[in-house]
């Protein structure tokens, strides 16, 4: 029989935290995002997520003009608008980690060769992309849909969210 191994638990703070994957656990979630039918954009995905702090909604609203520059390259620092955001407070946020950016690189050069949302006139800037489209598109090549939610506050306004 298995010897069984005793739980490890941590002291209670009273708030609750978000689960953090291990270095090994993100690798794999990297392997696997690798091996589906659309790996530049997962790898992407998952990078933005975990490297920069984006949460998902916001994965999903972010679009080219806000990640890129007018000559084609990648912000260091980019700004969350307002709306996008859950707070519904703009946030900056780093693409400092060296894989993000080589992923965002990747994603961008795919999207470019298979002529996804390119600017109908022709234009050089912003790689040749719409500054306006999503950076990240679903499986059909459209940007996602999120459906909006409402939300009842406190004092009985109603509030609308992505």
């Amino acid at each position: 029989m298995p010897k069984s191994r005793t739980i490890r638990r941590f002291k209670e703070t009273g708030t609750k935290k978000a689960p953090a994957l291990s270095p090994k656990e993100l690798k794999r979630l990297l392997y696997v995002a690798g091996e589906t039918r659309n790996p530049e954009r997962n790898q992407l995905i998952v990078w933005m997520l975990f490297a920069a702090g984006f949460r998902i909604t916001e994965v999903a609203q972010i679009e080219v003009q806000d990640v890129i520059s007018v000559c084609g390259d990648i912000k260091a620092e980019v700004i969350i608008p307002a709306k996008y955001s859950k707070s519904g407070r703009a946030g900056r946020v780093y693409f400092y980690h060296p894989k993000l950016t080589k992923a965002l690189d990747r994603y961008l050069n795919y999207r470019v060769s298979n002529k996804l949302m390119l600017d109908i006139r022709g234009s050089n800037k912003y790689l040749g992309l719409r500054k306006c489209s999503k950076l990240i598109l679903s499986e059909n090549k459209r940007p996602y849909y999120l459906k909006r939610k409402t939300r009842t506050k406190k004092d009985g306004s109603v509030a609308m969210f992505h």
